[in-house]
């Protein structure tokens, strides 16, 4: 299990894994997903699954730290 804190204001670069699908549940703060062309958000306690070869980013544009796991 990996944390990611992604500061207010920050982005993570948009990614793409061909081996390894992800499965993210916020810990703290609110997420914005890009999932493909999808985007939505995520509050506290709610998950997302980002199946292998799929794009995907995580955003916090929110005014606290967001924590992913």
């Amino acid at each position: 299990i990996k944390r990611i804190v992604v500061n207010p204001g920050a982005k993570l670069s948009m990614q793409m894994h061909n081996e390894r699908s992800e499965y993210w549940v916020v810990v703290s703060g609110v997420a914005k997903i890009t999932n493909n062309e999808i985007e939505f958000t995520l509050q506290e306690n709610q998950s997302t699954y980002i199946p292998k070869t799929q794009k995907h980013r995580l955003e916090n544009r929110s005014g606290k730290p967001l924590a992913i796991i």
